[in-house]
């Protein structure tokens, strides 16, 4: 019986990558060297790792490494005014 021969993917290789630790440019090198079709791009990257930190397969700082948190910058507070908060007046129409 022949050998069965591990089928290689990008997805695949974009996985091993990210399990290795190996940077975004580097894992985007490999998948166009062996997958010449593939249209893989950093994009790819950053929902591999957050799929594989999802499913367990990855702890946080790995995921870190590849996904950049969204949302407001937390590096000043928005504190609201003290005091009164003065109402405009409104005119009413005639």
């Amino acid at each position: 019986m022949a050998k069965e021969k591990k089928r290689v993917t990008a997805s695949s290789l974009i996985k091993a990558g990210i399990e290795k630790g190996s940077s975004e440019a580097a894992i985007l090198k490999t998948v166009a060297a062996k997958v010449p079709t593939s249209n893989a791009d950093g994009s790819h990257v950053r929902y591999y790792a957050a799929q594989m930190f999802r499913n367990g397969e990855i702890k946080a700082d790995q995921k870190a490494k590849y996904v950049k948190p969204r949302g407001r910058p937390t590096g000043k507070k928005i504190v609201p005014k003290k005091g009164k908060v003065k109402l405009k007046k409104v005119k009413k129409a005639a």
